[in-house]
């Protein structure tokens, strides 16, 4: 399927790193979606795409908070919120749109653990559609639901 093609290669790309990266945010997702079932909170999933070849990862560092963890994505990035609902996760958009400009071509998926998936391959399969609808939008878009 296309779709699964385009999936790999925003997620995967060629670089070791970077699938070192996704591995790590799998790793991580899996273990906060756990911890986040068994004491019954949110969790949230922003991921960012750019238009053009750039190291998000430093950019966003600056921007979320302590407790976020970042992750660097071949054609984007990953930011994982722990113990952050929807309302939460779009504010902290809110404010990285501020710090971002027109020219960085950004856009936003966020999606929100239970309501946006109940496995990590469900989180990220919805973070990629999402992303999709977003990447048909004008910079700086936030597609997060749908």
């Amino acid at each position: 399927m296309a779709q699964d093609v385009l999936f790999n290669q925003f997620f995967f790309g060629r670089d070791k790193s970077v699938t070192r990266g996704l591995s790590e945010l799998e790793w991580m997702l899996d273990y906060e979606m756990r911890s986040a079932m068994r004491y019954r909170r949110f969790l949230s999933l922003v991921v960012v795409a750019t238009e053009r070849p750039m190291d998000l990862q430093d950019f966003l560092k600056d921007y979320v908070r302590g407790s976020d963890e970042v992750f660097q994505l071949e054609q984007g990035a990953a930011i994982l919120m722990g113990e952050t609902e929807r309302s939460g996760a779009l504010k902290a958009v809110e404010r990285l749109q501020r710090m971002a400009t027109n020219n960085m071509g950004l856009r936003y998926a966020v999606n929100t653990f239970p309501f946006d998936g109940h496995t990590v391959t469900e989180l990220i399969a919805t973070a990629f559609r999402r992303l999709d609808k977003a990447r048909n939008l004008d910079p700086n878009a936030v597609v997060s639901s749908g």
